[in-house]
């Protein structure tokens, strides 16, 4: 609830503390949290770039872009689509079972439009981590899109059994 003051402190944590990544990416989603996405992303550029085989921290970067994208249009937005596809691709590359780097790229996929593409991402994410309720729920909201009705259905009572008091 107080991201701001969160950031305020990271920042000296990150500025003391530059060669490690736990800092540099806390103090990045501090600042994504509190509503400072372009410097988030800023930041995870910069720790992606120093620590390029942390999967992790790629799907991170690709999420701070995505967030940045929402409050941009036209090809600026679509720049920060394509960074984002980019870093979740180069997360699976180094962690090719990483079920929020799909999940990621089922995401950016709706964003782009691409149902087919969304479904599959979506199918991925929620066969790696059948324990995850939103991976369920977005594999569901996929299969809706596509008419999938009955198929939708199943994924949504997946996530209930996963976690009964799940929202979406």
């Amino acid at each position: 609830g107080q991201a701001a003051a969160a950031a305020t402190a990271l920042s000296k944590l990150a500025a003391t503390n530059p060669d490690s990544p736990v800092f540099q990416s806390t103090y990045a989603r501090a600042l994504g949290e509190s509503g400072q996405s372009a410097r988030a992303l800023e930041v995870y550029r910069g720790a992606a770039q120093r620590w390029p085989t942390d999967a992790l921290l790629l799907h991170d970067l690709a999420v701070a872009a995505r967030n940045a994208a929402t409050k941009m249009s036209g090809p600026a937005a679509s720049a920060l689509i394509e960074e984002a596809v980019r870093a979740d691709r180069a997360a699976l590359v180094l962690s090719p079972n990483s079920a929020v780097a799909h999940n990621g790229l089922g995401l950016l996929a709706v964003d782009l439009n691409r149902p087919q593409d969304a479904l599959k991402e979506f199918e991925r994410a929620a066969t790696i981590d059948p324990n995850n309720a939103s991976y369920s729920t977005n594999l569901g909201n996929a299969r809706r899109a596509l008419g999938d009705a009955r198929g939708a259905e199943q994924a949504y009572r997946r996530a209930l059994e996963v976690d009964p008091g799940a929202g979406d």
